[in-house]
């Protein structure tokens, strides 16, 4: 069985060109759903505008590079801008 490395590439938010963090591993990244918040200002060196950022889409890519297959999971975003955007489902006013 050929090795499997994990990608995960997470792009600026209503962005489709370059990843603007990628990170790779050699087990599975914990799943990541459409609507999840991820802070990017915990980032090493982040210099992040954005306090958070919610994935509004996801592409999964499984491929082979030599003799190693990947499975890349590209994170598209939104920015969350107020904490009503990170709370939908309160009832209660904030």
């Amino acid at each position: 069985m050929k090795p499997l490395k994990y990608v995960l590439e997470i792009y600026r938010p209503l962005s489709l060109e370059t990843a603007w963090m990628v990170f790779e591993a050699d087990s599975p990244f914990m799943n990541l759903e459409v609507g999840d918040v991820i802070n990017p200002g915990l980032w090493p060196g982040s210099k992040a505008p954005q306090k958070m950022v919610r994935i509004v889409f996801i592409e999964h890519d499984i491929f082979e590079s030599g003799d190693t297959l990947i499975h890349k999971k590209a994170l598209f975003t939104e920015e969350v801008e107020t904490m009503r955007d990170l709370t939908p489902y309160l009832s209660q006013p904030l």
